[in-house]
């Protein structure tokens, strides 16, 4: 045997008890090996979720038209933590409108309302949110879903005739547009009714068009609800008087403004705050204005909100005082929604809840959050081990992430976690860009951002690197492991004396040749 292959040999021991010996590529341990890689201890840990393993982390901070290649290994954080479970933060994320947290408490607000949810659209960021899936009646914000269907399932230029049976089982004090049986109108005619006076007749007269009845409307008006993920709520009617069976949610109400605002003639009609109704077959031309003073000052201009682009209000007796609107300012976006607000008269004056919660809901919005960069594809997470190569690879967001953050928000509330698509960790060969986890950002026990974990650079498998971790993988899965660990020690023990042992023959060797040639001179 040769002295290059003993070396062989020995190496190949030597790097399959190195890898038995050594912690596995596991998540949990990619904290520490990051600290090592970078020069850094591990921070010291902060408030955060109890599952999430998150340790306190600094703002991610980058050069402007620095690449992700570019970044040095020092600059790494190494106060990333490795989680164990794939989308954990999702149960206390407030991304989305089905987060299930928010980024303030409720006690943040002292709001005249039984429910409120402000949603930032851009960021899609739950910012705040009371009672927002206790069930209760919405009143005439029931429209909204009448309008939807209406724009997804009819023609606005569809000349509909009234019915006596659409008017026949309305009640006389609700809001109304004055619409006569067998008066003629457009489609969209009779949305501007619905959604700017509120007209509880021009609701039915829509259904009857649509599904043939109401009731048939009705049962369109719950299915498209369940397609939207609304889970607290159900529809009696079109128009949204009260009924014990009809009812929803404030994050119901807003899934189903999300829906109706991708239509730019729901945003046209619900941005209107005054229309003239031509002319008809049965009376001359009409006058409306909107029920909603927050965009109209007809009525009152006590309420109007310039920062408000339009809404639909609602109200009766049980439900109280409704709203639901949009509102843009400084950048941003909101979705408000206000459920049971009440109403406050004197002799000389009636105070109506709904737009008082509304601006106030939306004056916190404004004024104390701002749009925040917490994950970026130029800030690295970690730089971990992979199995099967004889290099580490560096991991970092697949894309931005941007959410609401207070404007005085503290750095140091943010955390980052990480958390591998497999348990055992990172194995060769990877491509550069390939998804390898999920990474999540926190700000206190809030998950604010979450994006796919990538690799920055390929990692090509090492064959000799492959040969070890597959027999150290069938060596750790033996019963026998701790004898097969004795007898390769004791192998390796005997493979080195014998190397040792060819060394000395051959030093020998060399020593009498040169005492020979010295003799022969």
């Amino acid at each position: 045997m040769t002295n290059a292959k003993l070396l062989s040999i020995v190496l190949a021991l030597t790097l399959t008890l190195g890898a038995l010996t050594a912690p596995a590529y596991a998540t949990e341990t990619a904290a520490s090996e990051t600290a090592e890689a970078s020069g850094t201890a591990p921070a010291e840990t902060s408030e955060a979720p109890e599952t999430s393993g998150v340790t306190e982390t600094q703002e991610n901070e980058s050069t402007p038209g620095e690449t992700a290649e570019s970044v040095p290994v020092s600059s790494i954080p190494a106060d990333a933590t490795a989680g164990t479970d794939i989308g954990a933060g999702a149960a206390s994320s407030n991304a989305g409108i089905d987060a299930p947290k928010a980024l303030t408490d409720a006690s943040a607000l002292s709001l005249d309302a039984e429910a409120v949810l402000l949603y930032e659209l851009s960021a899609e960021t739950m910012v705040y949110a009371k009672n927002i899936d206790v069930q209760r009646e919405p009143a005439s914000l029931t429209k909204v879903m009448t309008c939807l269907l209406a724009l997804e399932h009819g023609t606005l230029t569809d000349e509909i005739t009234v019915s006596e049976e659409a008017l026949a089982d309305l009640d006389p004090a609700g809001s109304s547009s004055g619409l006569l049986a067998g008066e003629v109108f457009t489609l969209e005619q009779l949305l501007f009714c619905l959604m700017i006076e509120s007209a509880n007749d021009a609701a039915p007269v829509i259904a009857e068009y649509i599904s043939g009845s109401e009731a048939a409307f009705v049962d369109l008006m719950n299915q498209k609800a369940q397609e939207l993920g609304c889970t607290g709520t159900h529809f009696a009617n079109t128009h949204g008087m009260h009924d014990d069976q009809h009812y929803t949610t404030a994050r119901d109400m807003a899934k189903i403004m999300l829906a109706a605002l991708e239509y730019d003639k729901f945003q046209e009609i619900y941005s209107t705050s005054r229309y003239v109704l031509p002319a008809t077959n049965l009376h001359e031309e009409r006058i409306m204005v909107t029920t909603n003073y927050l965009i109209g000052t007809t009525i009152t201009s006590d309420y109007y909100d310039e920062r408000v682009i339009g809404g639909k209000t609602g109200f009766t007796t049980p439900a109280g005082r409704c709203i639901a609107c949009v509102a843009q300012d400084n950048g941003l976006e909101y979705l408000c929604v206000v459920l049971g607000a009440s109403t406050i008269s004197t002799d000389t004056y009636t105070t109506y809840g709904n737009f008082v919660a509304a601006s106030e809901a939306l004056d916190f919005g404004f004024d104390n959050f701002q749009p925040t960069e917490v994950l970026s594809p130029l800030a690295p997470i970690a730089q971990l081990p992979v199995a099967q190569a004889t290099e580490s690879v560096v991991v970092t967001p697949a894309e931005p992430v941007t959410t609401l953050l207070p404007v005085d928000y503290d750095p140091s509330l943010l955390t980052t976690s990480y958390t591998l698509l497999s348990d055992s960790g990172l194995t060769a060969p990877l491509a550069a860009g390939e998804k390898v986890g999920v990474v999540e950002k926190y700000y206190g026990s809030v998950c604010v951002g979450q994006t796919d974990l990538v690799t920055v650079t390929g990692v090509e498998r090492q064959v000799v690197a492959a040969a070890v971790n597959e027999v150290t993988e069938k060596i750790s899965a033996s019963p026998w492991r701790f004898v097969i660990i004795i007898l390769a020690v004791l192998l390796a023990a005997l493979l080195a004396l014998l190397l040792y042992s060819a060394y000395i023959r051959r030093r020998n060797r060399k020593r009498r040749q040169r005492r020979r040639n010295n003799q022969r001179r």
